[in-house]
């Protein structure tokens, strides 16, 4: 099967006439247990992503007046059912907060999250050299990419722009993948939670050099903040770069950066794949 690039639309309707009931927002604001629609599953049940800015949700409840700077997840098993978010508190400094959540499908472990926070807009850090933002073309001068919504029904939820010819299932020779992403029915810059979901957007990157879809999901993903300064701008787009570090006996690491429309390098991410 293969993935099919769509003319670029002329509203922000989702493809097919198809308009969802239940938002990313409406989801991260969702009181537990949390129950995540089928048209937010990837594969076999709710989409990876997701769920970790899920329980990054939930951590936040604790530490409420502290800024995300990362999560990294276990992702058991898939969460099919109604996910119950139970978060507590590891540890409290004067800069940095731990907060451990398990998320629970029928009484058995699905995943379990461990959010760090620290004081926003701390001056004492000292900013690095940043990533340099690749040269594309701007998302608005992009064809969209919509996956087949059997394979992926989250899919319909994101707006994707690939930036090159590079694309899932097209068997190339290198396991990368580049576009601009958004969520389709919310607009405004992404915070640190929606960015957890859009970190997760792309197919995986291994996709680029195969030309059968097969389940390659996510055993462990960390995504890093960094410093959450004041927002100038309400663009909703983040440029995604994935790729895959290595790939030896059904286990595949894959690295994904992201920047906004000013070219700031926003978010690091790193995940563990295992293929099914």
């Amino acid at each position: 099967m293969q993935l099919q690039q769509q003319a670029p639309p002329t509203t922000r309707v989702v493809p097919h006439g198809w308009q969802p009931a239940v938002t990313a927002g409406d989801l991260l604001a969702q009181p537990a247990p949390v129950v995540v629609p089928r048209d937010w599953w990837s594969w076999a049940g709710a989409h990876g992503g997701l769920l970790v800015a899920l329980a990054a949700a939930d951590a936040a409840s604790v530490a409420p007046e502290a800024a995300l700077r990362s999560s990294t997840a276990q992702l058991l098993r898939p969460v099919r059912g109604p996910l119950v978010l139970r978060s507590a508190l590891v540890h409290a400094g004067r800069r940095i907060t731990t907060v451990r959540t398990e998320g629970t499908v029928d009484g058995r472990t699905a995943l379990v999250v461990h959010s760090t926070f620290g004081a926003p807009n701390d001056a004492r850090t000292a900013g690095a050299d940043p990533l340099p933002v690749p040269l594309v073309h701007r998302p608005e001068d992009l064809e969209p990419f919509v996956p087949p919504a059997e394979l992926v029904p989250f899919g319909r939820h994101v707006d994707i722009r690939p930036t090159d010819g590079v694309l899932p299932l097209t068997g190339g020779p290198t396991a990368r993948l580049s576009a601009w992403v958004r969520l389709r029915e919310e607009d405004g810059a992404p915070g640190p939670l929606r960015t957890t979901v859009l970190a997760d957007a792309l197919a995986p990157s291994l996709y680029a050099t195969l030309r059968v879809p097969t389940a390659v999901p996510t055993v462990e993903l960390a995504v890093h903040h960094r410093s959450p300064a004041p927002v100038d701008s309400d663009d909703p787009w983040l440029l995604v770069r994935a790729r895959t570090d290595w790939s030896d006996e059904g286990w595949v690491s894959e690295a994904v950066d992201l920047w906004d429309r000013a070219g700031t390098h926003v978010a690091t991410s790193r995940q563990l794949r295992l293929v099914s």
